[in-house]
């Protein structure tokens, strides 16, 4: 025998799908607000679930009426223009985004303060992922390449990863290592160490990719650079991880805020 609890969740189910508005905020009074129930959206007809909490909150702002959340950035666009597709096209306003975010205390103050979570103290460590996991994953990737994707920005991360392997393959970050002894220039640590240019190779790309009308003539040009070829080693140091976080406020951007307490 079904207790109340459930006969009034089948209520509020059939009520939603029969769209008697008048009658839901009466029965909701009776549930947890953590309660989940089936929804259909006033504008579009479309069926989602919601919990208790959220319908209490969100229908003061649409006249009590139920609005999915593809509606409700239609409905805002005026509003919320970031809602819009369209409005993530331009790269000038991704960059503005991405810098704003970047230069925010919290993602500062978040990225210094992590946890290591590299090795055995990753969650994933000596774990896989099910297969269905994996082909849900390849199929949410499938075609989302080059200008697809949905971090696409212009080439640049492509064309920093080729001239990171142009220097690799020249020997170059193995010369930054032995110069300064296989250890951290700042601390000592001989543990986790990388690379550090001085100047970001993002940065030199931005300087000339204005000039070039494809990565490949853009690539040429760069690896032709002495700063690249960087013979004399002067645009690297040996950092441990901790260290180079540190010199870059923003770790993992290559978009830095140069720590100015370091030379």
């Amino acid at each position: 025998m079904k207790n109340r609890k459930d006969l009034l969740g089948e209520r509020i189910n059939f009520i939603y799908k029969n769209k008697i508005n008048s009658m839901i905020i009466q029965d909701t009074s009776n549930l947890k607000v953590v309660d989940i129930v089936d929804v259909i959206c006033d504008n579009c007809n479309s069926q989602y679930q919601r919990t208790i909490k959220s319908i209490r909150a969100t229908r003061p702002k649409w006249d009590g009426k139920d609005i999915c959340k593809s509606c409700s950035c239609i409905l805002t666009i005026d509003k919320k223009p970031q809602c819009s597709k369209s409005y993530w096209e331009s790269l000038e306003v991704k960059d503005k985004h991405s810098l704003s975010v970047k230069n925010s205390d919290n993602f500062r103050n978040g990225l210094l303060n992590r946890e290591d979570n590299s090795g055995d103290k990753n969650p994933m460590f000596g774990k896989s992922h099910k297969p269905e996991t994996i082909k849900k994953m390849s199929i949410a990737r499938t075609g989302k390449i080059g200008e697809n994707a949905t971090a696409w920005k212009g080439g640049r991360t492509s064309i920093t990863r080729l001239i990171k392997g142009f220097q690799n393959r020249n020997g170059w970050y193995k010369m930054v290592y032995e110069r300064d002894g296989f250890k951290c220039v700042y601390c000592g640590s001989k543990k986790k160490i990388e690379a550090h240019h001085k100047k970001p190779i993002k940065n030199i790309i931005d300087e000339y990719i204005s000039n070039f009308s494809n990565n490949e003539d853009l690539y040429k040009f760069l690896i032709s650079l002495d700063i690249i070829i960087d013979s004399g080693l002067t645009n690297g140091i040996t950092l441990c991880r901790e260290c180079h976080k540190k010199e870059h406020m923003n770790f993992g951007s290559h978009n830095p805020i140069i720590n100015e307490n370091k030379n």
